[in-house]
């Protein structure tokens, strides 16, 4: 073991030496220094889009050779890389530049950007990032989806129980030190036959011009529009014509009860306005947690 780790101790000090040499023997490669700009700064694009390209120049601003340069991506919001057009470069010369074109794609509107790194042997890294501001198609409501809170399914939240069966029940209590003890079960029906809710803040796109004549609403999951309790798959709601371009609440209720106990499945909330014969629909990306407790062999609910 140790005439092992001292081969490699050799090993690593004359990598150490090598790239030394390098750099002194060519002294103006370790001055050098690469800058990535984007082309532009910034830019609006449709929530949901594939295919988009970012452009970004990379510049040697050094005072020599770069030596191989590496391109990375990364990307915050709802957008996700792809591919980088060219994937890198041998080096460049003192002065010299590449236009290199970053793929990606979008998901919900929310803000994001892309960042390209290049990374070279000598001069070490420069970055630049284009900031999106993804936005909903022209026409579609805007929506408001922090009252669908997916990660919190505390019942205290819920007004008359969510209009749930509810029950508690006490054991008879002991005393332990001159004080009365208790267990209290608490039975809960939506843990039994769980009724979903989904509820948004919706207002009309007042920059498209002309306002809708109704919202619809939709729920999607796992790939599949969920049957609504009242029997549709959509729900529709007249446009308030008092305040109507002020936030309403909509929202819709249906059985989760066919989903696996404790699975995490993938779920669209889709509100749509409607405008003359046409539907300009906001979508957004979540995830519902199913929480049932019907094929439980005892206690269920409790």
């Amino acid at each position: 073991m140790q005439a092992d780790g001292t081969m490699r101790s050799v090993s690593a000090c004359r990598i150490l030496v090598t790239l030394a040499l390098a750099v002194l023997a060519n002294p103006r490669a370790a001055m050098a220094q690469l800058a990535v700009t984007p082309s532009p700064a910034s830019v609006t694009v449709v929530s949901h889009s594939a295919s988009l390209n970012a452009s970004f120049t990379v510049k040697n601003n050094g005072a020599g050779n770069s030596g191989l340069i590496t391109l990375t991506c990364s990307a915050t919001g709802s957008a996700a890389c792809g591919t980088i057009t060219p994937s890198g470069s041998p080096g460049m010369a003192k002065g010299a530049q590449i236009t290199v074109t970053v793929n990606y794609s979008v998901g919900n509107p929310i803000a994001s950007s892309v960042t390209l790194l290049a990374s070279s042997v000598f001069s070490g890294s420069g970055q630049g990032t284009q900031s999106i501001s993804v936005q909903p198609p022209a026409g579609a409501p805007v929506v408001d989806v922090t009252p669908y809170l997916e990660s919190v399914q505390a019942v205290e939240r819920c007004d008359v129980n969510c209009f749930a069966a509810t029950h508690l029940q006490s054991t008879v209590p002991f005393f332990s030190l001159d004080a009365p003890r208790t267990v209290t079960l608490a039975y809960n029906g939506d843990r039994v036959a769980p009724r979903a809710f989904v509820h948004v803040n919706v207002q009309p796109d007042q920059s498209f011009g002309t306002f809708p004549t109704e919202y619809q609403l939709q729920v999607m999951v796992n790939g599949a529009l969920v049957t609504l309790t009242n029997g549709d798959q959509t729900l529709r709601f007249s446009y308030p014509a008092l305040n109507g371009t002020q936030a309403h609440r909509i929202g819709g209720q249906f059985d989760a009860s066919a989903y696996s106990q404790g699975t995490v499945l993938p779920m669209e909330i889709l509100v749509a306005s409607k405008i003359g014969a046409t539907l300009y629909t906001y979508r957004w990306i979540t995830q519902f947690l199913s929480v049932v407790e019907t094929a439980n062999p005892v206690a269920r609910g409790w």
